[in-house]
């Protein structure tokens, strides 16, 4: 509103109490033209730092360390567009999630693949290791879904046509008490179920790695070709390196020669200790859930660490990054939809 649009009500108010005698009318006119030029000076005594962060606290919003009026009567146009700005991705976000638990598009596997999760539009994001990117390593601190996020890709990978035709198998180890891969160890498609609770020879599992890729190599050296893809599934492998000194030259030599031999490693920890920087170069996909120390953001690839999304109770999120430095977020569920 601009003062010289009050003139009109002036005029009003003249001619209505000299005509009818309402003066209360022109009294009205006058007190607007008193009100205007003190609320606008009101305004411009409150300017705010937009490049604050935005919070919102028991309904009251803040920028910065100033409070927003509770009417957003009161609010300037560049508050509400601030406001927006921040809420428009938690809000596509929610809508994505309301759509994902409806048609349960995040659980189609991915051809050949893995599918991790869907984009914040609702985008299935899928991954094949293969090539370059043929092992994957998922870093997260306790709690961030690192378990959760395997047996996801585990139990769309058993379900998958590859995997009942024969031509995927795995090898599922799990260091923290058996109960994240517990419910597919009687899969036909599961080779090797091991735990850190059972009776397992820790030496004559990793010597079998190495007989595995050996066989792999003479199978090829005659020509012949590979008759399946073989992934090993370890969940903590911080854990598997403390409680045995054969894993790391085991895994080490499936990193740097399994990629042709049709053997894949995917791996969660909770950080990098005992992955040498060979082995870390091998890791061509890596996944960060939850936030991490900036050296061991650096370390995986990623240049920044992403926003935070604001979720629901039940979903999770985590950034996915290959070997090509093509970097993407994923939102994933933390317990089954069906």
């Amino acid at each position: 509103m601009q003062f010289v649009w009050l003139v009109p009500s002036v005029i009003l108010g003249l001619v209505a109490g000299a005509t009818t005698g309402a003066w209360h009318m022109l009294a009205l006119a006058l007190l607007s033209l008193i009100i205007f030029p003190l609320a606008a000076r009101g305004r411009r005594s409150r300017e705010i730092d937009l490049s604050k962060p935005i919070e919102i606290v028991d309904g009251v919003v803040y920028i910065g360390d100033r409070q927003l009026p509770r009417w957003q009567i009161f609010w300037k146009q560049e508050w509400h567009d601030a406001l927006y700005r921040k809420l428009k991705p938690e809000l596509q976000t929610r809508r994505t999630i309301a759509r994902l638990t409806a048609a349960h598009q995040w659980l189609e596997q991915a051809p050949g693949g893995f599918t991790v999760g869907a984009t914040e539009l609702g985008e299935p994001v899928a991954l094949k290791l293969d090539g370059a990117e043929a092992h994957l390593l998922v870093i997260g601190a306790t709690g961030s879904g690192k378990s959760i996020l395997l047996k996801q890709l585990v139990s769309g990978a058993l379900a998958s046509r590859e995997a009942l035709d024969g031509r995927c198998r795995f090898w599922l180890l799990d260091f923290k008490g058996g109960a994240a891969f517990a419910g597919f160890s009687t899969s036909p498609a599961v080779e090797r179920y091991v735990t850190d609770i059972d009776d397992h020879d820790p030496v004559e599992l990793w010597k079998q790695v190495g007989v595995e890729l050996i066989r792999r190599e003479t199978a090829l050296a005659r020509g012949e070709a590979i008759e399946n893809q073989l992934f090993i599934v370890i969940d903590e492998l911080a854990e598997v390196f403390l409680r045995s000194p054969n894993a790391q030259p085991a895994l080490s030599s499936l990193l740097a020669r399994g990629r042709s031999l049709g053997m894949h490693l995917i791996a969660a920890s909770q950080a990098l200790t005992g992955v040498s920087q060979a082995m870390l170069a091998n890791f061509g996909v890596r996944i960060l859930l939850g936030r991490a120390d900036p050296v061991t953001q650096s370390q995986l690839g990623f240049r920044s660490a992403a926003d935070r999304l604001e979720l629901p109770s039940g979903w999770l999120s985590g950034q996915l990054n290959f070997s090509s430095n093509v970097s993407s977020r994923f939102i994933f569920s933390a317990a089954p939809l069906l």
